[in-house]
């Protein structure tokens, strides 16, 4: 019974001596274990990093749009609330000044605009 003592204090008091360090072991197995995950190629951690980047740029696009959303939804309620102040007869002004305008711009040729200005730097 002695001796079987005497091996199992043998073994828990560590390695052998001459042996690595108590705890040596850990760090060279974190070590081992980051030169492994190095050794994945740096491809594979450019792709990840890239995948990162193109998410925020995605969840801050979302926010971004979101709040011209919503800017844009106040913007239409504060029209329609002024739009409700205007009589009957301001909006028929309103909707006859509006196609006046919109006859006038189908009236003029875009291209001839385009054809001055070609004229003008040639000269």
């Amino acid at each position: 019974m002695a001796a079987a003592a005497g091996a199992g204090a043998a073994v828990a008091a560590g390695p052998p001596p001459g042996g690595p360090a108590p705890g040596a072991g850990a760090a060279a197995a974190h070590a081992a274990v980051l030169a492994a995950i190095g050794g994945l190629g740096d491809g594979a951690a450019d792709r990840m990093a890239q995948l990162r980047q193109d998410q925020r740029a995605l969840v801050a696009q979302r926010k971004r749009l979101a709040a011209d959303l919503k800017k844009e939804q106040l913007k239409k309620a504060r029209l329609v609330e002024k739009a409700k102040q205007l009589s009957d007869a301001d909006l028929i002004s309103i909707l006859a000044s509006r196609a006046q305008a919109k006859a006038k711009a189908k009236a003029q040729p875009k291209g001839k605009a385009k054809a001055k200005a070609k004229a003008a730097g040639a000269g």
